[in-house]
């Protein structure tokens, strides 16, 4: 007979696959569903990030903040703890806004009506967007 997995220890066992710690970074614990393009960080309190990922078939935008009132409470308390770091990955992935191709994701980043994001850093949302836009029109998928 086969022996029962404990679910913790599974739990255990998959993210010890992704090959990274039990306190990772934000890009860090991305990066165990997706590659990072490009991480732009604000310049401001809020602690805001924003990201171009790419998973091997789409492309895909991440927008979160870790800073003061906002997901660096989530962060702090998932550290050392991983079945809230694998809460905390599949959050993340979640939020992603995936796109089947760069030319989708650009149009998608070029029509976005920034304003309504009430914590998007004006100069740090352009610059990701204009560097992302760089990056997209270079890619061939």
């Amino acid at each position: 007979m086969g022996q029962d997995l404990d679910p913790y220890d599974d739990m255990v066992a998959q993210f010890e696959a992704f090959g990274i710690a039990d306190s990772p970074s934000y890009v860090e614990l991305v990066q165990t569903f997706a590659s990072v393009l490009l991480a732009v960080d604000g310049n401001d309190v809020t602690g805001d990030t924003q990201m171009l990922l790419d998973d091997g078939q789409r492309f895909g935008f991440l927008y979160f903040g870790w800073g003061s009132c906002s997901w660096c409470d989530a962060m702090y308390a998932a550290h050392g703890c991983i079945p809230e770091l694998m809460r905390l990955r599949v959050d993340l992935a979640a939020k992603t806004v995936w796109c089947d191709s760069a030319r989708d994701l650009a149009y998608y980043l070029a029509t976005k009506d920034w304003a309504l994001d009430f914590d998007a850093d004006g100069a740090a949302t352009e610059a990701f967007v204009v560097r992302t836009l760089e990056i997209l029109a270079a890619t061939r998928r």
